[in-house]
């Protein structure tokens, strides 16, 4: 069976988890790395400029577009969770 090399830390923290999960390593992180290769993952700016479009269209765009970004969720580290709100985002501005 093929073989990768993680750093010692990011190991153990899979370890850990999968522990806490009941399982073991490799069940943790093969369908993660199914995932990873089945699952595009397209970057920048959209081919097109934006259009009106119909809302039951814009609506499925938008249900595909947060499809994308929950599938990114395993590039995080454990317990990421990022604060986007407008007290944070103006925090320390001189209000």
């Amino acid at each position: 069976m093929p073989t990768i090399t993680v750093p010692d830390e990011t190991y153990a923290r899979i370890a850990r988890r999968a522990e806490a999960l009941g399982t073991t390593v490799e069940a943790l992180v093969a369908p993660v790395l199914e995932q990873m290769v089945t699952t595009p993952k397209p970057n920048g700016p959209p081919a097109e400029p934006p259009v009106e479009m119909p809302y039951d269209e814009w609506k499925k765009g938008m249900e595909e577009w947060q499809a994308r970004v929950l599938a990114r969720v395993i590039d995080y580290p454990p317990g990421f969770e990022c604060d986007v709100s407008r007290e944070s985002i103006y925090e320390g501005c001189g209000e």
